[in-house]
């Protein structure tokens, strides 16, 4: 490969990332909407399941079945893949609601300083704990490693102890 040949490739390389970044940054920053009705009826614990779909005791089993084909160990583990992003997708849209909550919360002169550097922590926690997640799954779809998220059904959990008291004078 020629230096000229490189160097055109790293720069369109580099062009895509800054492009992207760029469209990321600047994009509508317009969250999810949140209602009363949302908050009456959020549960964190809907994800549950999500901790226990992609246990490995499933596989084991499906391992030991008369009649067992890797491929059809493959298209389970996909499908479990698929259902776990769509799970990711949701707790990221209703994490999303939950700040946007805290935020009115905090416009609407209900809660004070403490709290809103409490969301940012819960934010910043919440968002490193779904990247990892994330990068599991991605291992985990070649059939590396574990999947742990668990950790994100206890920090929604933990957001909204934090804004329910804020919450019941309202």
């Amino acid at each position: 490969m020629s230096p000229v040949t490189f160097v055109v490739i790293i720069s369109a390389g580099l062009a895509v990332v800054l492009t992207w970044l760029f469209r990321k940054l600047f994009r509508s920053t317009e969250g999810p909407a949140f209602s009363a009705e949302w908050w009456e009826n959020f549960s964190a614990e809907r994800y549950i399941p999500i901790a226990n779909l992609l246990s490995e005791e499933d596989f084991t089993y499906m391992r030991h079945l008369p009649g067992y084909e890797a491929g059809a160990e493959r298209a389970f583990r996909d499908r479990r893949v698929k259902i776990c992003r769509a799970y990711l997708t949701d707790m990221r849209e209703d994490f999303g609601r939950l700040q946007a909550l805290g935020q009115a919360l905090i416009v609407a002169g209900k809660a004070d300083a403490s709290f809103q550097d409490k969301l940012f922590e819960q934010k910043v926690r919440f968002t490193r704990a779904w990247w990892m997640v994330r990068i599991e799954l991605e291992a985990y779809r070649f059939g590396v490693g574990q999947v742990h998220a668990g950790r994100l059904v206890e920090l929604l959990d933990g957001t909204v102890a934090q804004i329910q008291p804020v919450m019941q004078p309202a």
